[in-house]
């Protein structure tokens, strides 16, 4: 059964931690092998300092902290692959590393990888809540995650739902609460990155212009994605979302086009080889162009060709 978790400080010198950074203390390290944060405080009292840890049944964590100012360092370790860390305070709490500086205050949210390791400073009284949140559940793997990491609230198309979600955490105190709270940042999130890449789309017309950069190409053998996201000035991630939002999937519609270039050639020019008109079809080979034709019509070429005479 999963369950909150008090974490105290180690006793220490707080001479040592007022003169050298290198005799901070290590002070924050949950979640064992997984997920782990550390926090090394600078200059900050032990007394008074909590940490409120819980483990939710995705292995996603929220973690509530109340502790003296300080400045540490956050890094994660074990991070696996979709999760993502965020970040409301009440306080003033600055997050910064070579990529990106981020401050959160007044109950804003901000969205960062859990990934590296990120300078923290608070002059005040730190008080915030933070998710680890397991997108898996929530977002596509062909979801562009990239759409709302290094953001700060205002910047999302839900910012303020997840605002108001995430001070909700400072006053949940049941496991079911907390659980609830944590689905509907999911789902939130899920929907900004729904929301921002139906603008994208619409803003800029590109699944015409993708389907028609197919249509005009297919029939060169070495067509790909790169082809399209060079034309059309976006990532290969987002064309191939930019897609699935329409139920397209890349490779599918080539082929298919391909197979129907290869129906009409061999229906014409019934003497010529059969390697020639598939590769003039788009087709890599022959074999290739077998495989996509019998996926269609559940015969061979020769019992196709038979049976149009």
């Amino acid at each position: 059964m999963t369950n909150f978790k008090l974490e105290s400080p180690s006793p220490v010198n707080n001479s040592l931690l007022l003169h050298k950074s290198n005799h901070c203390r290590d002070w924050d390290v949950f979640y064992e092998k997984k997920l782990e944060i550390k926090s090394k405080s600078l200059f900050s009292s032990i007394s008074n300092s909590k940490i409120l840890s819980y483990e939710c049944v995705d292995n996603s964590k929220v973690v509530l902290i109340d502790s003296d100012p300080y400045i540490g360092h956050l890094k994660f370790l074990g991070c696996q692959k979709n999760f993502i860390y965020i970040i409301n305070s009440i306080s003033k709490l600055h997050y910064s590393n070579n990529n990106f500086n981020l401050c959160t205050e007044n109950g804003s949210s901000s969205i960062i990888p859990s990934e590296g390791i990120f300078s923290e400073m608070s002059k005040l009284r730190r008080k915030s809540v933070s998710i680890i949140l397991n997108t898996s559940n929530y977002i596509e793997d062909n979801d562009n995650t990239e759409q709302i990491l290094w953001s700060v609230s205002k910047d999302l198309s839900y910012g303020y739902l997840i605002d108001k979600l995430m001070n909700d955490l400072y006053i949940t105190s049941s496991y079911k609460e907390m659980e609830k709270v944590k689905n509907a940042i999911g789902t939130t999130i899920a929907l900004s990155i729904d929301n921002k890449m139906s603008d994208l789309i619409k803003r800029n017309g590109l699944f015409d212009q993708i389907l028609e950069i197919i249509d005009n190409k297919y029939k060169d053998n070495d067509f790909s994605l790169k082809d399209i996201a060079y034309k059309v000035g976006f990532s290969i991630k987002t064309i191939q979302n930019i897609l699935l939002k329409y139920n397209v999937k890349f490779y599918s519609y080539l082929q298919s086009k391909r197979c129907i270039e290869f129906e009409y050639l061999i229906s014409i020019n019934k003497n010529y080889n059969l390697e020639y008109l598939a590769v003039s079809a788009g087709f890599k080979n022959l074999s290739a162009a077998k495989r996509e034709f019998n996926k269609k019509h559940q015969c061979t070429i020769k019992n196709y060709l038979v049976d149009s005479k």
